[in-house]
């Protein structure tokens, strides 16, 4: 916006005189435009180069809104970042001019400004580039310096609605086809279609989310979604414990020999990160494993005020939430909240695993990678090859290994939100202050809490478990409930005997299995093992079963087929043969040598005969019957 010399001077408070010399010397700026004047031009002030005060001045006077300055949020918005840096080497272009100019007492030219400008910039600049800029300017100030060249057709494109629709539908898909193999399969729908180049300045266009939400899915769209921080500085240590499973990514050598990936259970406190329970075996997790890990964190650490755990099954289970007698979550108050499901970053423990992948599990040469895809090479065996290879550890090694960090983690220090630079072991220390810990002091009853229980009808046999029964050696206080339900509680480490309640949840006895192990005991874990052993042979053999048949009718179509080829008779033999086998016979007998029977040949001669004398009485038959 213009102003005259005279309004500039009143809301500067200056005279027109010192409007003139400030407007020379190019702390403010101002134009010529046509008009009564010297030379038919009249000076006008460019209000948005006055201080902000002299604008707002100029605007509550005039009883208009405030000019807005170039470096609003308007002007960031209308251009973009190239534009207005454009713009804003133009302008300090001329600023520079005209502080040069005004300081040599105005007898600098364009000429001689830009002969020295350009000995010491990379850039060049023409002198008419300058005089340009310097008229754009004076017209219409800084936003005359903005290149606006291109901008008629900027956001616009040639490619119609329903190429970009087609095009759409197969880029957008899981299938991840490439942008140039959906513009081959567009030009046959639209041959006019432009270029593949169009499609992929287009294609650019498309939000990140969008193209992660259609090319990866929806879990890698969930991934990427904000997450809510939770803050940690009100919690106690012991008041929320975090758990999950997780699949090692090291082979280790199992107990059978041959190579096995072994899963990870934990429990982290939520306040300290510290890991107050773990357990890594070989066989699948369940709620037996759950209870085992809370039992063993429970009895170092105390009891937790409530656990957060995901939606998986072995989570929701009614073995592990079910009211059922003694049930460790609800005896001992354990409250229960569930993630987000399928949302990773909603539970705390999976940072942990991400640690111990990253700082543990790559220290061995075992090290097999989350996927096929960063597998190493070195790994890419055969589970019988691996299972030669001298440096895939035992169990036990790992077990033990992974024991030693577990304890290094919880006692090095830690960076991460509320942490401080300490420890997890010295956070969960300080996280009693003001709380008292619960504990559980009698071990057998918490053996009792973590016991799995069920219902089961007492048989003649006793009670059945796992193909088992279950029977009183020391009484008959199984008989007394005889066809009744009971309650059943047994330990998943050693399934040789179980507990016996009633349904008041009374004690009734210790029942001791009929089949047990030659030594030591049985666990839940070897039954389950040898029960998937049984369906690993059954399923080998179940491909070679034969295809269903009728055997009735496969017999019947042989012999048919056998009756219809008759097999070849041997072709009768005359009376001079027969008279030449008998008189080679008996030369060989004469000669000593081994010779047919004699029976054979009266029996073939009287045969032959027989027949002769059949066909004569025949062939006499029919000339009587022609008679």
């Amino acid at each position: 916006m213009m102003i005259l010399v005279s309004q500039a001077a009143k809301i500067l408070e200056i005279s027109k005189r010192a409007v003139r010399k400030r407007l020379n010397s190019g702390i403010i700026e101002g134009v010529r435009v046509p008009g009564v004047g010297r030379g038919g031009c009249q000076l006008r002030i460019i209000l948005e180069s006055l201080p902000s005060e002299a604008q707002q001045r100029y605007a509550e006077q005039n009883g208009i809104p405030a000019p807005t300055a170039p470096d609003t949020l308007d002007y960031l918005s209308k251009y973009s970042g190239k534009q207005r840096k454009e713009a804003e080497f133009k302008l300090g272009m001329i600023r520079a001019y005209r502080s040069e100019k005004h300081q040599q007492g105005g007898k600098l030219t364009i000429t001689q400004f830009l002969r020295t400008f350009n000995q010491v910039s990379e850039r060049k600049v023409t002198a008419g580039q300058m005089y340009a800029w310097i008229e754009r300017y004076n017209k219409c100030g800084v936003e005359a310096l903005i290149d606006t060249r291109g901008g008629r057709n900027k956001g616009q494109s040639t490619i119609t609605k329903e190429q970009w629709d087609f095009f759409s539908s197969l880029y957008l898909t899981q299938q991840k086809l490439s942008i140039s193999r959906c513009h081959q399969i567009l030009k046959k729908q639209f041959p006019n279609a432009p270029s593949v180049s169009a499609f992929e300045r287009k294609a650019r266009t498309i939000p990140e989310y969008a193209r992660i939400k259609y090319r990866e899915g929806e879990t890698a769209f969930r991934d990427n979604l904000p997450y809510m921080e939770r803050d940690k500085s009100a919690l106690h240590s012991n008041d929320v414990w975090d758990s999950d499973h997780h699949l090692l990514d090291v082979f280790v050598r199992g107990r059978d020999g041959l190579p096995v990936r072994l899963w990870f259970t934990s429990f982290v406190d939520f306040k300290s990160t510290k890991i107050v329970s773990w357990l890594a075996y070989e066989a699948e997790p369940c709620a037996s494993v759950i209870k085992r890990c809370l039992r063993n964190g429970i009895a170092r650490n105390g009891v937790p005020e409530t656990i957060y755990t995901d939606n998986g099954k072995d989570y929701t289970s009614k073995a592990l939430n079910e009211p059922t007698p003694f049930s460790i979550l609800h005896t001992l108050n354990i409250e229960t909240i569930r993630a987000t499901p399928y949302h990773g970053q909603a539970k705390p423990v999976e940072r942990f695993h991400r640690t111990l992948e990253e700082d543990f599990c790559k220290m061995f040469p075992t090290y097999a990678g989350k996927d096929a895809k960063n597998r190493p090479e070195s790994m890419q065996l055969t589970n019988r090859q691996l299972a030669k290879s001298e440096d895939l550890p035992t169990v036990e090694e790992f077990i033990k290994y992974l024991g030693a960090f577990v304890d290094e983690y919880n006692a090095r220090p830690s960076s991460g939100l509320g942490m401080d630079g300490k420890s997890p072991d010295q956070v969960y220390a300080e996280g009693f202050q003001g709380k008292a810990r619960r504990t559980v002091t009698d071990q057998n009853i918490l053996n009792l809490f973590c016991c799995h229980w069920e219902k089961r009808k007492v048989q003649r046999n006793g009670v059945q478990i796992l193909n088992n029964f279950y029977y009183d050696s020391e009484g008959f206080r199984l008989g007394d409930y005889y066809k009744q339900t009971v309650w059943v509680a047994w330990d998943p480490e050693n399934i040789d005997s179980v507990l016996i309640f009633s349904t008041e949840e009374k004690f009734l006895c210790r029942a001791i299995a009929r089949c047990r192990p030659m030594q030591g005991h049985t666990t839940e874990e070897e039954y389950r093992a040898h029960k998937k052993e049984v369906k690993r042979y059954r399923e080998a053999v179940r491909k070679w079963k034969p295809a269903p048949r009728d055997h009735n009718n496969t017999i019947v179509s042989y012999y048919d087929a056998a009756a219809q080829v008759e097999p070849d008779q041997p072709a009768e033999k005359t009376s001079e043969q027969i008279i030449s086998q008998y008189s080679e016979a008996a030369r060989a007998f004469e000669e000593n040598a081994p010779a047919p029977r004699r029976s054979n040949i009266y029996l073939a001669l009287y045969d032959h005969f027989e027949k002769e004398d059949e066909t004569c009485q025949l062939t006499a038959s029919k000339k009587h019957k022609l008679a």
